[in-house]
């Protein structure tokens, strides 16, 4: 059930709001089989932020839950729902249909085939790791929307945390996972939080001495890890992702 926060200030945008609506920090339709009995965590979003990541939050559900395996058990619901999203089959009325095909053919344009996997994360491949008999099936996701989901991320968590939105002279810089022990050594070695769901798992290392400053790892179904950091908005230091 969606939490009623009235007005105050959208954790996303940072701008006061009469009306807020509630953001589920892991999507609704992101949760493994078996979680309808757990509490989903919600924050407060503006109608605006939230419709925007909704629309990301679709488009990332179909390519990323297409790249975790459908023979393990622990992700096997993500894939069935990527896999209906795309089944013109299920649709109850004709222009779901027509929007299911429409889909599911931009999908088949964007695949491409290859002999090795990329290091890259935002390039996961299509079906089961393992298997690469005739080479691996991969789509490209944009860096963009996986910079608006982990931005999501930390500041849903940070809400969870500290009952408090990101003030704006903070910023959440997403970078690239190589790079995350290089540039922060000595944020990971500061004390982690967990804040774990079924398939869904970040550690927060806080900095000593600011509630909000933290480094984030967060592990997605078993499959994607991402990294990002609250940081000073005017702090100098190389994005690593536009």
């Amino acid at each position: 059930m969606a939490k009623k926060f009235g007005a105050g200030i959208c954790i996303h945008c940072g701008e006061d709001c009469d009306d807020l609506t509630s953001d589920h920090i892991l999507p609704e339709s992101w949760y493994l089989d078996g979680a309808s009995d757990i509490e989903k965590w919600q924050a407060p979003a503006c109608k605006p932020c939230n419709g925007r990541l909704g629309a990301i939050e679709r488009r990332l559900l179909q390519k990323l839950a297409l790249g975790t395996d459908p023979e393990n058990d622990l992700t096997e619901s993500v894939s069935e729902k990527a896999l209906r999203s795309f089944d013109p089959r299920v649709a109850k009325k004709e222009s779901d249909r027509v929007h299911r095909e429409k889909a599911r053919d931009k999908v088949a344009r964007e695949l491409r085939k290859v002999t090795e996997l990329p290091n890259e994360v935002f390039l996961p491949n299509i079906g089961p790791v393992h298997d690469a008999r005739d080479g691996y099936a991969i789509t490209e996701v944009a860096a963009a929307d996986i910079v608006a989901l982990v931005g999501k991320f930390v500041r849903g968590i940070t809400y969870l945390r500290l009952n408090r939105a990101l003030p704006k002279e903070y910023t959440v810089r997403v970078f690239n996972l190589p790079e995350i022990s290089k540039l922060f050594p000595e944020w990971l070695a500061t004390s982690k939080e967990i804040f774990e769901l079924p398939g869904f798992r970040v550690e927060r290392h806080p900095v000593p001495d600011d509630d909000f400053l933290a480094l984030f790892r967060i592990f997605l179904w078993g499959r994607y890890e991402f990294a990002a950091v609250v940081a000073k908005t005017d702090w100098p230091a190389k994005e690593l992702l536009p």
